[in-house]
């Protein structure tokens, strides 16, 4: 029989299912628990599956540009004079 819960039904909140989450794993038992929890799904219909979210947002950074001549110089192992003059460049 599936029993679903109701916007009006008491539910515990989310410190409670915390705290007794801790205790279950502490006392092994959280995978029986969880697997009786998704036998039930189950014999309801239901599945669940497990995934990964992933958010990436793109930021643009700085760049750096670099005249031919101040490549040059690094390349040969001098600090170029801009470089000298302008430590943060």
């Amino acid at each position: 029989m599936c029993v679903w819960l109701q916007s009006k039904d008491q539910v515990p909140s989310q410190k409670t299912i915390w705290k007794y989450r801790d205790h279950l794993v502490r006392m092994w038992a959280s995978d029986a628990l969880f697997d009786a929890f998704k036998e039930q799904l189950r014999d309801c219909g239901y599945q669940l599956q497990v995934g990964t979210l992933v958010d990436s947002t793109m930021i643009p950074v700085p760049r750096q540009r670099n005249s031919r001549e101040e490549n040059s110089a690094v390349k040969n192992g001098r600090i170029p004079k801009v470089w000298e003059e302008e430590p943060n460049k």
